[in-house]
């Protein structure tokens, strides 16, 4: 997964529907060995509470290069102030540049967390906290699942437009907006701005009519379609032997309100 900026703040809610839709019954791989490193430099030459530092937490697998790429890629990404910024070169070079300039009391911190790992899967959690002044910070999260198998991360978008309805340019729109909306913190027709639940059914249905018409039980969106993005392939099945006995069934099915 490369980070993501979404429609609205990154809430946890996305954790919740990755972690709570998916588990391995089986691992078939054993875990990928990785190593953390962490480290925290102030401003040179300040002393006292108020000066201005960089903290950087993140990991390194061993034998995943692709995933180390994508790991810097994504924290990269959250430093960014705004969209169509360029990125810092490296880690290193952001903190560089971030201490050149700061303030007194300015921070960032950058955090890559294993989350997670099954059946050749890994889920890392990346996050930031970013302060330059004013009443508050800006806390911003993205994930990664990434494919030991395929060497890539999985996207939401990519499970739509594998059932999309045909080859229209805004199909292929409308996948990446869904994918960015799914991490907003509420139900997914209004982070998307819609009308109703029935409105986002009836866009699914139209746009991507195979993977929509799966879900036959009414299933929440967010929750059906993560749901499918971890059962990709057959490698993961719900923690419980079927929805109706699943002591979450009320998360993920009834009345959006």
């Amino acid at each position: 997964m490369n980070a993501v900026t979404p429609m609205k703040s990154l809430a946890l809610a996305a954790l919740a529907l990755l972690l709570g839709a998916c588990q391995s019954l089986s691992p078939s791989n054993p875990p990928a060995v990785y190593k953390r490193t962490a480290w925290e430099h102030l401003q040179a030459g300040c002393q006292g509470r108020e000066c201005p530092l960089v903290n950087i937490d993140t990991v390194h697998f061993a034998d995943e290069p692709a995933l180390n790429r994508l790991i810097d890629q994504g924290l990269l990404e959250l430093t960014r102030e705004a969209e169509g910024m360029p990125l810092p070169a490296s880690l290193e070079s952001h903190e560089r540049d971030f201490l050149a300039g700061a303030k007194p009391g300015w921070s960032s911190y950058l955090q890559a967390k294993v989350l997670e790992q099954n059946n050749g899967r890994i889920l890392v959690e990346l996050s930031s906290y970013r302060f330059t002044g004013g009443a508050h910070g800006m806390p911003r999260r993205a994930f990664i699942d990434f494919d030991r198998r395929r060497q890539k991360a999985l996207e939401l978008r990519d499970l739509l437009l594998g059932s999309r309805r045909g080859s229209e340019p805004e199909e292929a729109w409308l996948a990446s907006s869904l994918a960015a909306a799914c991490l907003g913190g509420d139900h997914l027709w209004r982070d998307l701005g819609l009308e109703s639940r029935e409105s986002l059914k009836a866009l699914l249905l139209h746009n991507f009519p195979s993977l929509a018409e799966r879900n036959v039980k009414n299933m929440r969106w967010k929750k059906f379609l993560y749901k499918q993005l971890c059962e990709q392939d057959g490698g993961y099945v719900c923690r419980a032997p079927s929805c109706e006995q699943c002591p979450s069934h009320h998360d993920c099915f009834g009345a959006e309100v």
